[in-house]
């Protein structure tokens, strides 16, 4: 699925520009929705159950190409995430960075990367910018303006991805090593004054061979991290209380069976959190909670916990927060659900069969812990069809599909809000045009923000 949606290409100048919202940037390890893809082979290096844990460990055996499509070793999954007029090197990774879109608490805020490209079999090298995005009321919304601002690396190839926005002055953001090496990067940038200025750091977990899944913050000095190895699995989570300066593991003895797969972590506050894996019995996946901002954590025993049913697995993109509500999605098309901070789950049926399949997928966006709606995809990705069901029960049930032809498939609402806000493009003859808009009526009907942004 993309939450992890879409990745765009929103400029034919040089260098060309992409864009990624943030609500995608999970998903984008896990999306099918990416409008950009064709069908050429590749490969795809540490990958699980057919998602790309990092970007930058992307590979492919093709040359020079238009577009590029990257098939992974699962056979039932075949999918791809690339940009048009991107050079690649044959078994380098695919250089590219993406704008990951954004917004803060009732200020929408968006944090875009910019990419610079060389000439064909040449490494692309990256700068290491944010495009910060201010919108001061609805209102004004067709009027929002984009500013640079630094990320505070220093290398030239760092990219930067799961930002994670707690307020409107506090914001966390993961890395990765762009330039064709395929490091494991495990680094952090932070702000806390709205982007005027960040701070970088090393996220020290004492073993190199993890990758980060995804982060967590409540505050300019505490956040979380998930981490696990792509051909392993296993993994966990560490905790800093001092900005990021040292992190502590918590719940050493979780994940640690043969079958374990350190999915996703996610606090509502600075106390209650949960940590989710893939199943580890026949029945249930491996969850845990905790009440004391992590040092201590219960397993969510089996009798709160729906059976899953075989063959059925997690993602570690696509997973949705509101309030007290958290789902977590999975490969048979299904959502878990808590609505008590992770002491009970439901399991609900969506209108798609896999959240991440070769010919079906999806991405969840929610505007409470009622309001949701699904971007559904039918077919290959780069000859799909839509449609967009909503939920006014957290998912329970869902509406009669609608057809959706919009060129908007990066989607997610403004907190506190249904407003949704989508990126996308449309094609007239080879033109491409991007552009950005705003729906009050679930996507709709749409109402223009810019257009051709760089």
């Amino acid at each position: 699925m993309l939450n992890n949606n879409a990745v765009q290409k929103v400029s034919t100048a040089n260098p060309p520009t992409i864009l990624v919202h943030k609500r995608i940037i999970n998903a984008l390890i896990t999306s099918k929705n990416n409008p950009n893809v064709s069908s050429v082979t590749g490969s795809v290096n540490k990958i699980k159950r057919g998602l790309i844990k990092t970007l930058s460990k992307l590979k492919t055996t093709a040359t020079i190409i238009d577009v590029v499509k990257l098939a992974t070793k699962t056979p039932d999954i075949k999918w791809a995430i690339i940009i048009t007029e991107i050079a690649v090197v044959k078994r380098r990774k695919s250089n590219f960075m993406f704008l990951l879109l954004n917004y803060f608490f009732c200020v929408l805020s968006c944090f875009c990367i910019n990419l610079l490209t060389l000439s064909k079999f040449k490494r692309k090298i990256m700068k290491k910018l944010l495009l910060f995005f201010t919108v001061l009321s609805v209102s004004n919304l067709a009027t929002a303006q984009w500013v640079s601002q630094a990320t505070g690396f220093t290398p030239e190839n760092r990219g930067v991805f799961n930002i994670n926005i707690v307020d409107a002055n506090t914001v966390w953001a993961l890395s990765y090593d762009g330039s064709g090496g395929a490091a494991n990067v495990q680094e952090f940038t932070k702000t806390t004054d709205g982007g005027s200025n960040w701070t970088t750091g090393i996220i020290d977990i004492s073993d190199t061979s993890l990758e980060l899944t995804n982060l967590t913050a409540v505050s300019g000095t505490t956040a979380w991290v998930g981490a696990v190895s792509p051909t392993n699995g296993k993994g966990g989570v560490w905790k800093t209380v001092d900005s990021g300066v040292t992190w502590t593991q918590q719940n050493s003895g979780a994940y640690s069976d043969a079958s374990s797969f350190f999915n996703v972590v996610h606090f509502f506050d600075a106390n209650s959190g949960i940590t989710q894996g893939d199943p580890i019995t026949s029945t249930d996946f491996e969850v845990y909670r905790t009440t004391d901002g992590g040092e201590t954590w219960d397993v969510v025993p089996a009798a709160s916990l729906p059976d899953i049913e075989s063959g059925e697995a997690g993602y570690n993109g696509g997973n949705e927060a509101a309030g007290n509500s958290f789902w977590f999605v999975t490969s048979k098309g299904k959502l878990y659900r808590t609505l008590d901070k992770g002491v009970t789950w439901s399991k609900y049926n969506t209108p798609i069969t896999d959240f991440s399949g070769t010919t079906v997928g999806g991405s969840i966006y929610f505007a409470d812990n009622n309001i949701g709606i699904l971007l559904a995809r039918t077919g290959a990705v780069a000859s799909a069809t839509y449609k967009i069901y909503k939920t006014t029960n957290g998912g329970l049930s869902w509406g009669a599909g609608v057809a959706y032809t919009q060129p908007y498939r990066t989607l997610a609402f403004i907190p506190g809000s249904t407003i949704l806000v989508g990126t996308g493009f449309s094609v007239s003859g080879t033109t491409k045009t991007y552009s950005s808009a705003y729906s009050t009526d679930y996507g709709a009907t749409w109402t223009k923000i810019d257009s051709g942004v760089q």
